[in-house]
């Protein structure tokens, strides 16, 4: 049986909601500043990584021994 708790659903979809917004608050900053990061933008890039973090670890997986994921090439034959 597999039961997953309204309130993680939650948070996961507003952790995931402000990394967004802080990829696209980043991402008009270098835009603004002509793609130099520098000072300027270093604020949003330290508040963007601790969004990505928060969207990560809140991530819900049917089964909590798993938590990487992996990429396979399934060739024909």
């Amino acid at each position: 049986m597999l039961m997953l708790g309204g309130c993680g659903v939650a948070r996961h979809m507003d952790d995931q909601a402000h990394y967004q917004q802080s990829l696209a608050d980043y991402r008009a900053c270098l835009a603004a500043n002509n793609f130099n990061p520098g000072g300027a933008c270093e604020a949003k890039r330290l508040l963007l990584e601790t969004d990505q973090r928060a969207a990560e670890s809140s991530r819900i997986t049917t089964n909590p021994s798993q938590t990487e994921n992996y990429d396979i090439t399934v060739r024909n034959r």
